[in-house]
C-alpha cells in the first residue's frame, strides 16, 4: 500500500506527462551526462517546450568514488539547469526533476518504477544492473506489460 500511494503521488504531480525514470551512481561511467544529452535531443526535436514528458533522474551518491563523485555531480547539476532552464514549461515545471540521494529503499525504486512511462539506462562501463530487471519485473502486471520470457519470472 505505501509503494502504491508513492506511485499515485508521482503520477499526480506529474499528471498528463510522459514519466521517464533513471537511477544511476554519480559517477562519470555511470553516463548521467550522456541521458542528459540525449534528453535535451528528445525536448529540442519532437517535444513542444518540455511540455509532455518529465526525466525523474535520481543519482546516488553513496560516497564510494568522493573526487568523481563531486565532479559529477557538479557537471550534471549544470546541465539539469540548463535545460529547465530553457525548457521549463508555462506553470513552472520543469522537463528534469534531479535528485541526489544518498540511497533509495525498495519501496522507493518500486513506486518510481510504477509510476515510470520508460526506465533510461545510459552507463557507459558497469558491472551488473540489476535495476533495468527490477523495472520490468515490478511492471510485469500491468495490462500493457508484455510478457516476459520465463528466464526472468523467478520465484
Amino acid at each position: 500500500s505505501d509503494v502504491l500511494e508513492m506511485t499515485r503521488e508521482i503520477r499526480e504531480r506529474h499528471k498528463g506527462r510522459k514519466i521517464v525514470a533513471g537511477i544511476d551512481v554519480c559517477q562519470r561511467l555511470s553516463g548521467g551526462a550522456l541521458k542528459l544529452a540525449a534528453f535535451e535531443k528528445l525536448l529540442t526535436d519532437y517535444c513542444d517546450s518540455g511540455s509532455n514528458v518529465v526525466l525523474i533522474q535520481k543519482s546516488l551518491r553513496p560516497r564510494a568514488r568522493l573526487e568523481d563523485e563531486e565532479t559529477t555531480s557538479k557537471d550534471l547539476t549544470a546541465m539539469v539547469e540548463d535545460l529547465n532552464g530553457r525548457f521549463s514549461r508555462a506553470d513552472g515545471e520543469f522537463p528534469v526533476q534531479y535528485d541526489e540521494v544518498s540511497g533509495m529503499s525498495l519501496k522507493e525504486r518500486l513506486a518510481l518504477y510504477l509510476a515510470a512511462d520508460v526506465f533510461l539506462l545510459t552507463s557507459i562501463r558497469e558491472g551488473l544492473n540489476l535495476m533495468p530487471l527490477e523495472y520490468i519485473y515490478a511492471r510485469k502486471s500491468l495490462p500493457h506489460a508484455c510478457a516476459l520470457p520465463e528466464l526472468f519470472l523467478v520465484s
